[in-house]
């Protein structure tokens, strides 16, 4: 015990900093390290794969939230249009407006940067992606090729962490 209060060496300290940070990091560590590229492979609750062509919402009939194209004016202009897209099981837009962040592996910031902040095109004409959406790297993402959009408009949740207390464990 004086060794933790003394901590003259400070590996306590660091360990308790790298134990808090573990924490934070975890909800990113479950979406984007396992539920999302696992959305190829795992059904999702329609016993659809998470990312599918055809999923079936009711009146709406199938819907799709999946997307081949590479990172850029064509892909994301893909994900927009899906968005636009998606309906309630009543078969109203659930998507009326769009708050979007793009999440990248760090092999795409430069794709990224370039889609939503260069306000030019190498040719020079305006870039009608600038602003677009924000974005992110985020370091659970292992795969260079894929790349998430989430709508981040307020009351829509694409992911909700609960967190369990110990007594309900």
């Amino acid at each position: 015990m004086k060794d933790i209060e003394d901590d003259t060496t400070g590996k306590y300290l660091a360990l308790a900093r790298q134990i808090g940070t573990a924490k934070v990091s975890f909800p990113d560590e479950i979406i984007y390290g396992t539920i999302l590229p696992g959305g190829f492979a795992n059904l999702a609750y329609d016993g659809q794969y998470f990312f599918d062509s055809d999923h079936n919402i009711g009146l709406s009939g199938n819907q799709s939230n999946l997307i081949t194209a590479k990172l850029g004016p064509t892909g994301f202009n893909e994900a927009i249009n899906l968005f636009y897209q998606f309906k309630d099981d009543q078969g109203r837009p659930i998507n009326p407006n769009l708050d979007l962040e793009v999440v990248v592996p760090w092999q795409l910031r430069a794709t990224a940067a370039a889609l939503f902040d260069a306000k030019t095109l190498s040719g020079g004409a305006d870039n009608p992606n600038y602003k677009a959406a924000t974005w992110k790297v985020n370091p659970w993402l292992t795969d260079a090729n894929q790349w998430y959009v989430i709508n981040k408009t307020p009351g829509l949740k694409p992911f909700v962490f609960v967190k369990r207390l110990e007594k309900d464990l």
